[in-house]
């Protein structure tokens, strides 16, 4: 769920920023001949804030498309255990078992240790060493009749359609666009500002004030969006491992249902 009250921080800091660089710039700035440079300032401005707001536009619009794949990514990697954990009752005892233990592990992993592993930017070698088990129990598992080497294909199928989504979460941490930006479009948005500062000794200052608070709030907001959602898994906007716990639940309480009998031929 989204923390409302962090983007409102984006906003009002950079309201407050703002307010001081126009106060500043109000004791620093020398009267400015506008009727000698005035069109010459707002053609300027105009194209600086035109690149800078399709700049942001891009870069917010491809933030959230990520971040929404990757909620997308963290469902569908949830969804994959809990096939194999439906597969696996197609299997023999003690294989099923096994499988069905680490289903449960799997998950109660994930949200326990790579979730917080996560916000350091890292991956749960605990949670990369049962996955492993969970492999190694499928392909070393030597089906009897037609029925199992199905299920077991469809197994083999299911985790490592989770080790895909699994990657993908973990890749999207070890990024570091958003660092690597976030500095760039700082300083896109002060220059924003310092030309609006170029009118302070025009017009009424209270005016002045007040729309300069809301284009900084603007692009405060738009640079925490993707800001946010850039660190998708280390933000107060960060993705939460809510399908494993749904998974997880659903698997414990239908874990000691009796499965199939798949021995037969």
């Amino acid at each position: 769920m989204l923390n409302v009250s962090a983007i409102f921080f984006w906003g009002a800091g950079s309201a407050i920023i703002a307010l001081l660089g126009l106060w500043v710039s109000k004791k620093a700035i020398k009267p400015i001949d506008l009727d000698k440079y005035g069109d010459l300032m707002l053609a300027t401005v105009t194209i600086v804030g035109t690149l800078v707001s399709i700049l942001l536009g891009l870069l917010v619009s491809e933030s959230v498309g990520q971040y929404r794949a990757l909620q997308s990514s963290v469902g569908a990697e949830a969804n994959c255990i809990g096939d194999v954990f439906r597969l696996s009752r197609g299997l023999p005892g003690p294989a099923g078992d096994q499988l069905r233990a680490l289903c449960i592990d799997y998950c109660e992993q994930v949200i326990n240790d790579d979730w917080p592993a996560m916000r350091q930017g890292k991956a749960s070698n605990i949670v990369s060493a049962t996955y492993l088990n969970l492999s190694d129990t499928i392909v070393t598992f030597r089906p009897n009749n037609s029925g199992e080497a199905t299920v077991q294909q469809a197994l083999v199928a299911a985790a490592s359609r989770a080790a895909e989504h699994r990657h993908e979460r973990i890749a999207v941490e070890e990024t570091t666009w958003t660092k690597r930006l976030l500095p760039i479009l700082i300083m896109c948005a002060a220059i924003v500002l310092a030309f609006s500062y170029l009118y302070v000794r025009s017009g009424n200052i209270l005016l002045h004030a007040v729309l300069v608070s809301l284009v900084a709030v603007v692009l405060g907001t738009n640079i925490g969006v993707i800001f946010l959602m850039g660190r998708a898994f280390a933000s107060s906007w960060s993705i939460q491992p809510d399908p494993f716990e749904s998974i997880v639940q659903y698997i414990k309480e239908s874990k000691n249902r009796p499965s199939s009998d798949n021995t037969t031929h």
